[in-house]
């Protein structure tokens, strides 16, 4: 009879074999992982030394170009943009904010009216609405723009607001529904500083020279 040793085999179910090969799986990523990490940071010190030379080559014209972006765009495109921040405007716009009941299972929701009292372009208005109930807690808020540079439909943008203008716009915000009053409040508001000079845009309508009419009787040599 046979004295060698025994040889035990212990079975895994299928779940602890899922779980060792998940196990040695993540291992195995987490130190290849780890490695090129290091080697990653060993070639960005490596290399530290030229790239921030380059940047400071690099960010003077970088930062001459932002300066005269204006001029590398047409005049319909730079023109809107050209405003500046007026908080002393503000007193000029009159705005107020209402609850308006609707026939719609949404709820009521918020009017505002905008009036552009003054002699001035209103280019933006952006205002910040919030619905209290009769405790004068917030219940919900919501930020607009009354006016904008351009009009987009898709974005909420309505165009610039003219002088002596009144812009009603109706507004959904959150709890509505169980408010009983409406605060307003202008967060931010720019004024036009009116159309760009020819120096500070591009014409689109100008003769390019490669395309340059010769005059009548003015051939080429033969």
């Amino acid at each position: 009879m046979s004295t060698g040793p025994s040889v035990i085999v212990k079975k895994s179910g299928f779940w602890a074999a899922l779980a060792q090969g998940f196990f040695g799986t993540l291992m195995v990523a987490i130190i290849c992982g780890t490695a090129l990490g290091f080697y990653g940071l060993r070639t960005l010190d490596r290399h530290a030394g030229s790239l921030s030379e380059h940047i400071t080559k690099v960010m003077p014209e970088v930062l001459a170009a932002i300066e005269d972006w204006r001029a590398t765009l047409p005049a319909m495109v730079a023109d809107p943009f050209n405003d500046r921040r007026a908080p002393e405007y503000r007193e000029s716009v009159e705005i107020a904010a209402r609850l308006v009941a609707t026939n719609d299972r949404r709820g009521p929701c918020v009017v505002v009216d905008a009036r552009n009292k003054g002699t001035e372009t209103v280019s933006l208005l952006a205002v910040r609405i919030v619905v209290l109930d009769d405790q004068q807690v917030p219940l919900g808020e919501a930020s607009v723009y009354v006016a904008s540079p351009l009009v987009l439909p898709d974005a909420d943008m309505r165009g610039p607001l003219l002088p002596n203008s009144q812009r009603p716009i109706a507004v959904r915000v959150p709890g509505a529904a169980a408010a009983a009053a409406v605060s307003i409040e202008v967060a931010d508001i720019r004024v036009w500083n009116g159309p760009l000079s020819d120096e500070e845009t591009i014409d689109l309508d100008a003769p390019d020279d490669d395309n340059l009419t010769l005059p009548a009787g003015a051939g080429l040599p033969t």
